[in-house]
């Protein structure tokens, strides 16, 4: 399993970026255990991973139907290269 990240997609370049949405939800706590949920991306932008790292709880929160859009465009990364005789 691929380790987490908060918000960048350097090591999974499937997910997409963060909405900026759920960065600005804050810090929300576990309804189960109360301490302080994280944000992860998944493979759709408009929706979230909420994972709870004490108790385990993980769910899917989605964005609200106004705040819904595209994800941004990925920056292509410059794969070109010379060869030197």
């Amino acid at each position: 399993m691929m380790p987490r990240n908060d918000y960048g997609n350097e090591d999974d370049p499937r997910l997409t970026p963060l909405h900026p949405y759920f960065k600005g939800l804050g810090k929300r706590l576990c309804p189960t255990c109360g301490r302080v949920t994280k944000f992860y991306p998944t493979l759709n932008y408009n929706i979230a991973s909420e994972e709870c790292a004490s108790c385990g709880l993980s769910r899917l929160i989605p964005v609200p139907k106004e705040f819904q859009r595209e994800a941004p465009k990925k920056k292509p990364r410059n794969r070109s290269f010379s060869i030197v005789e």
